[in-house]
């Protein structure tokens, strides 16, 4: 990977993800539900389950990024390919997490 527009779309995929990363650690496995936009105790009824839920798919989407940046530079030439698809699943994951949290 020559240009360096290849290597700042790297850079920046993994600036995504890795903050995505943390931020699903905090909120699943510390329970560090403060971090949740919109989170009133009082409605939730399992906060744990909440935390679980919305960790586990932050860590998804921070995966996901990662894995999409590191296949950006062993295979480069699919570079629009590989953000479209990375930015539909990533939107999909939030879907599923906004439908998911409700129930909780």
């Amino acid at each position: 990977m020559d240009e360096p527009i290849g290597w700042l779309a790297v850079l920046l995929i993994l600036l995504v993800g890795v903050p995505c990363l943390g931020l699903g650690y905090a909120i699943g496995w510390k329970k560090k539900l403060n971090l949740v936009s919109g989170f009133d105790d009082e409605k939730a009824r399992d906060p744990e389950g909440l935390a679980r839920w919305i960790g586990g798919g932050s860590l998804a989407i921070g995966v996901l990024n990662c894995v999409a940046g590191c296949a950006l530079l062993v295979v480069p030439n699919n570079f629009v390919m590989t953000l479209g698809l990375t930015n539909v699943i990533a939107i999909l994951i939030v879907m599923i997490m906004i439908v998911g949290a409700r129930r909780l």
